[in-house]
Formats: C-alpha cells, structure tokens, sequence
C-alpha cells in the first residue's frame, strides 16, 4: 500500500489521534523498552548473523495444522462414539453381534468418505497457505549493510537506511450495532526517497501486548 510522502515523517514518541485510531510510533530511533525480543506469532522466516527476514513465519503453520488435527480427532471421536451406538443398537434389538456390527460401520463407505473429505479439505487450506506465503517475498533486514529491502506489491524493491524505517503500533476501535470491539496491528513504514512513495505493511495481533 503507497501513500503520499508525510509533510514531516514521524518519530519514536509521537502519537497521533483520529477518530476511533490511536497510533504510537517506535521508530526510527527506537525507543528502549528494556524488554528481551520475543516473537509470539514467530514473525520470521529466517535469522542469521547476516539478515533477518521479517514475514509471518512457523507460528501460524503449527498452530492451523494443531487445529486440524484436532479436528480431525474430535470428527473421528464424534463418528466412532456413532458407530458404537449403531452397534449396541444393533445387539439389543435385533441380536446382531456387536463386533461384526461395529466393523461394519467403521469401514462403512460412507464413514471413510467423511472422515477423508475433512481431511482433503483442511489440507489443502494449509498447502495453499504455504504456497501463497512462499510466493510473498519477505522483508529483509540486513545486519551488516544496516538496510532493509521491501519489496512491494507492484514496481522495483526498495531499499531504506536501518535508522529510517517507521514502526508503530496501532490501536483502533471498531463500531457496530451489536458492540464495540478493538483491533491491534503492528505497521511497519518504508520511505521511497526515488518517488517520494510511503509503503506501509500491517500485522494484525490479538491484543496490544502481542503488537
């Protein structure tokens, strides 16, 4: 996303105010926090002595494989515990053996095919998931040229000096009919000094500490 070139570009310490946004900057100059860096949501995909590469990382591929597989357990429990009842239903009141009844059931065509559409389904969601995260370049911060690369959506990659990238977090409070709610992101700002071009990235996060 491009936006025109800030009258005056903001520091670490300013904040602005809008209705319903509240914005607190970060950098450039970053403000210590006396806290050790940590990565709730494993926002990198790798770090060496060299460069960091700053994009969603690992965190959200285990966490929706977690997922599915817990889904997956609790449809095959859901599915089981039926055919459990089909065939104790079968014993009491039509004197099938309960075992063969069982086997039956849990090999019956139909079970397999729900258990397997389940499966494909969610496998493909992750698998696409991965293939669209492998196809966005990651933001790259270089250690030893203290420069960091963006490259954007649509033209050429551009390259910012370490000191003047912007961070912020941002806070914004979403009305609706039912309730008010609040959304937490952390943004990050590249200045294209060639076009005089502002590209922001933004992360959204759970809460306000996780920004």
């Amino acid at each position: 996303m491009a936006e025109d070139k800030y009258a005056r570009l903001p520091r670490a310490g300013d904040s602005e105010q809008q209705l319903g946004f509240e914005t607190l900057y970060l950098a450039p100059k970053p403000l210590p926090t006396g806290q050790a860096p940590f990565s709730a949501q494993q926002m990198h995909r790798e770090v060496n002595e060299c460069y960091l590469d700053f994009a969603m990382g690992g965190g959200n591929r285990e966490f929706a494989a977690r997922v599915t597989l817990g889904t997956l357990n609790l449809i095959t429990l859901v599915l089981v515990f039926t055919a459990l009842l089909v065939a104790w239903g079968g014993m009491q009141y039509w004197g099938k053996p309960f075992l063969e009844t069982l086997l039956a059931t849990l090999f019956n065509w139909l079970f397999i095919g729900i258990v397997s559409f389940f499966a494909l389904m969610f496998a493909y969601i992750i698998a696409y998931a991965a293939y669209k995260e492998t196809r966005t370049p990651p933001i790259r911060f270089n250690r030893q040229r203290r420069e960091v690369c963006y490259v954007p959506t649509e033209g050429k990659p551009v390259f910012i000096p370490w000191e003047e990238v912007i961070a912020c977090v941002a806070v914004e409070q979403v009305v609706t009919q039912y309730s008010a709610t609040q959304q937490f992101s952390l943004r990050l700002g590249f200045h294209d000094t060639t076009n005089e071009q502002m590209h922001w990235v933004t992360h959204a996060h759970a809460s306000l500490m996780l920004a």
